[in-house]
């Protein structure tokens, strides 16, 4: 025989077992789909990393069991094994609440939240010996981090909001304002475009009762204001940072149009040829000047501040200006020497409808072919932005990536996000974007409904004890140990800082002690207005809400958090002594109501006492004690964050609620994680230790200080 024919054979071969192959998996997947259908069996390949596949188990009652069943999984059986299946080490099949599917989830533990099963005790290294099973588990080949503590994050906070939507998806539980827009959202959207394009019209008019008689700076300046107080994308950004101890307020570059977007919104809205080409002249003109006009001054801006907040008493507030080239430009040709007015106002009536479009977009009904100048301005603009929640509110990191911090630059961008911002996804389908608009709108409330949902009384009283004892733990930590006093500059002000720094958990109860203190933003909405007109009218509420703690002088613990609240994150303000702590954190494997002390501690409370010690700031570190302290550390630049750690270990051990080891047990499988080859924490500018590293540093400085 030739080797050719021998080729020949082996493809005839490998062709005919390709075929029989095919043929099983078609008999196969024919058995799998009738046993579904008559309810039978369930799919046991959805939880597969890989290809789906159409293997599946059969449903047998006690007595088949008992037959047929495996005898090594008898009455004497492993229960965690026959519930875990085919899950991996530490999961469970569970039907996940929102799509039906059945899938694996994390099976967290409690009273103590230490997971025995995902534990490899013989490893040397602790992340390993604490979640080596569940990460030797995980995909032949990892593509992202994934942490154990935020796996399957997303599902969780998809799970949320499904809850909480039942609340008032429905027109006859419609008793608050979220109902009530949502109602109102979901009629629009559900009677097509023609009612959306409606709706779009009379949010325009109610815009423009802030535009009339545009022929002086000063009502052209106000005007500005007026738009940029609804979260409209307008030629100035409002905002606010932290200077100090307090708020103080942002005026800032605002956005550009191009040269058709404006005269598009306009025709969409109905306003005639001559307003449209008044416009787009106005806007050319705008965008000729922004660069080539002198800055706008200060008392300039007072008028844009008179018309954002309708107030007078502007100068009791500090305002920080940035350079604002639309705005300067709108300034130069509304001057009296240019005298361009029409131009000037047909120009802020196109961003007034270009608004109107943005708010539109919330609710828009599939098209065939539609795309305007308008809709990609849109798209361009909120490219330009970083992702949003909704106002006020950023997206913040994705799960399993490490902790955000926040500066003034994130403050800045929260307080400054658009209605451009929001959009369907996907177009068309009236409930999810109309839930999406309620999210994207009333941030502060739903806060609360998240909060109410995942915090129990008994919980939050628990968050409490703990963090008034790790409070004065921590502080007595700082000004007690000599380890820890002789690295900072003036441990005694760092402790009294911790003494005074207040805590805010989002969504907590107002008036309560990790609550907000002000009332619920209110836009007095009314049946009749139609759900963009009260999209405007809450969405200038908000504005007025942020703008009023820069008036009453307030601390930036007065104001809500700056990501969505659902996240898993916390961060502190040092300055001002204030930190926030999102609602990830109040759920397992972080904390629960049946969680012991100890692990309640190790957990919620190390990453408040986490926060608490990040007062440390204020204060400068000596050298070479610093370094000495931090040796296990790999790079200087993580020196802020592992310290902030040290500190919360010690305060836990200090109080009497764990051991050195057991801190060292519980916050090494909170940070093990499965990570992707060729993965460079310190290229990706974090400055938090990396995955599985942060327990291994923190449990081997614990050994160098003698308390592990």
């Amino acid at each position: 025989m030739t080797s050719l024919d021998a080729s020949v054979e082996a493809l005839l071969i490998l062709a005919v077992a390709a075929c029989i192959g095919a043929l099983g998996a078609v008999v196969q997947c024919d058995a799998l789909h009738r046993c579904e259908a008559a309810m039978t069996c369930a799919n046991s390949s959805t939880f597969s990393n890989g290809w789906q596949t159409c293997s599946f188990a059969n449903y047998v009652d006690v007595i088949g069991d008992k037959l047929y069943g495996n005898k090594a999984n008898d009455a004497t059986g492993n229960y965690a094994a026959l519930t875990r299946g085919v899950c991996a080490p530490g999961e469970r099949v569970h039907r996940n609440s929102v799509s039906g599917r059945l899938e694996c989830a994390p099976w967290r533990m409690w009273p103590s939240a230490l997971n025995t099963e995902i534990m490899d005790p013989n490893a040397t290294r602790m992340h390993t010996r604490m979640c080596g099973a569940w990460i030797e588990a995980g995909p032949t080949i990892e593509t992202t981090l994934d942490y154990w503590s935020f796996h399957d994050g997303f599902r969780a906070e998809a799970a949320v909001r499904h809850a909480d939507r039942a609340a008032y998806q429905s027109a006859h539980l419609s008793s608050t304002d979220m109902g009530k827009f949502y109602s109102s959202c979901t009629a629009a959207a559900l009677s097509g475009n023609a009612a959306v394009r409606s709706a779009a019209m009379g949010a325009y008019t109610h815009l423009k009762h802030g535009l009339n008689n545009l022929t002086t700076q000063r009502r052209i300046l106000k005007a500005a204001g007026w738009l940029a107080s609804h979260h409209c994308d307008s030629p100035v950004q409002i905002g606010v940072a932290v200077s100090g101890a307090g708020f103080c307020a942002t005026v800032q570059q605002g956005s550009s149009f191009s040269a058709s977007a404006l005269a598009d919104a306009l025709y969409a809205l109905d306003e005639p040829r001559s307003l449209q080409e008044q416009a787009r002249v106005g806007n050319g003109l705008v965008n000729a000047n922004a660069l080539q006009s002198p800055a706008t001054t200060k008392e300039e801006i007072e008028y844009v501040w008179k018309g954002a907040t309708g107030r007078t008493d502007h100068g009791a507030v500090d305002v920080l200006m940035a350079s604002t080239p639309s705005l300067d430009g709108l300034t130069y040709i509304s001057a009296n020497a240019q005298a361009r007015y029409a131009e000037a106002s047909a120009y802020l009536h196109g961003v007034a409808a270009l608004c109107s479009f943005a708010i539109r977009g919330g609710i828009d009904v599939e098209s065939a072919g539609e795309y305007t100048a308008a809709t990609g301005e849109l798209q361009s603009l909120r490219a330009k932005r970083p992702p949003a929640k909704a106002l006020g509110r950023l997206q913040g990191e994705h799960y399993g990536r490490s902790l955000s911090m926040v500066d003034d630059g994130i403050l800045t961008q929260a307080s400054t996000v658009t209605l451009s911002q929001i959009q369907a996804a996907p177009r068309g389908d009236a409930q999810a974007d109309c839930a999406a608009m309620v999210d994207f709108l009333f941030p502060d409330r739903m806060d609360e409904q998240h909060f109410r949902l995942l915090v129990t009384d008994s919980l939050y009283e628990r968050a409490r004890e703990i963090t008034a004892a790790l409070r004065e733990s921590a502080a007595r930590v700082v000004t007690d140990n000599e380890v820890i006093r002789n690295v900072l500059g003036n441990p005694e002000a760092v402790a009294e800082d911790i003494r005074n720094t207040r805590t805010r958990i989002a969504g907590a109860p107002r008036g309560t002690w990790a609550g907000l203190q002000r009332d619920y933003p209110d836009g007095l909405l009314s049946s009749g207005d139609g759900p963009l007109i009260m999209a405007l009218k809450q969405s200038r509420a908000v504005f007025t809400d942020r703008v009023g703690l820069l008036f009453d002088n307030e601390n930036p613990c007065s104001g809500p958090p700056v990501y969505d609240a659902l996240g898993a994150n916390a961060y502190i303000y040092a300055s001002a002594l204030c930190t926030h702590m999102l609602l990830g954190m109040l759920r397992k494997p972080f904390a629960d109501e049946r969680y012991d002390n100890t692990s309640l501690a190790t957990r919620f409370g190390y990453v408040m006492a986490h926060e608490l010690a990040h007062t440390t700031l204020n204060t400068h570190f000596i050298e070479p004690e610093y370094s000495n302290l931090l040796q296990e550390y790999s790079t200087p630049t993580v020196y802020d964050e592992a310290i902030a750690d040290v500190i919360s270990a010690l305060a836990i051990i200090h109080a009497g609620l764990a051991t050195g080891e057991e801190v060292c047990r519980h916050v090494s499988q909170l940070w093990c994680a499965r990570v992707p080859i060729g993965y460079d924490h310190d290229a990706t500018g974090s400055i938090h230790p990396g995955p599985n590293d942060r327990g291994d540093h923190l449990c081997a400085t614990l050994r160098d200080l003698g308390v592990y």
